[in-house]
């Protein structure tokens, strides 16, 4: 799923030129796109969100996606120290009771769900 069309113009080309039948692109907001994406794939094992860089939007991606998780779907967040709203976002997720284990490397923020462990690590990579 990709925003700006220039972008998902980028990623077609690249997909075409690496010969990859297995990818699809959708292209529009992710409020308009996720949801149908969601019903369509029915389960997600691993999910990069890079969109709107505010705590309410990254919530609400976070939770749609938690009803379509698997006990071993891993997420990750992309500029989880873009803002305090972001920052405010991942904390929040860190909280969720089906987040068993969290890494912050800073840029990314690497999001494991598995609702049959009821231990939690949340660990901060600094290098």
């Amino acid at each position: 799923m990709e925003g700006a069309s220039a972008i998902a113009g980028i990623a077609k080309r690249n997909f075409e030129k690496l010969r990859l039948d297995n990818v699809s692109l959708m292209q529009g907001n992710f409020e308009e796109t996720l949801p149908s994406l969601l019903l369509s794939v029915k389960n997600t094992d691993f999910v990069f969100i890079d969109g709107n860089h505010r705590r309410e939007p990254t919530l609400a991606y976070f939770n749609q996606l938690v009803s379509f998780s698997t006990n071993s779907t891993i997420s990750i967040l992309d500029d989880i120290h873009w803002s305090k709203e972001m920052e405010e976002a991942c904390n929040q997720v860190k909280q969720h009771p089906a987040v068993t284990l969290t890494i912050d490397l800073f840029f990314i923020g690497i999001v494991c769900i598995n609702t049959n462990i009821k231990t939690r690590q949340h660990f901060v990579i600094r290098f």
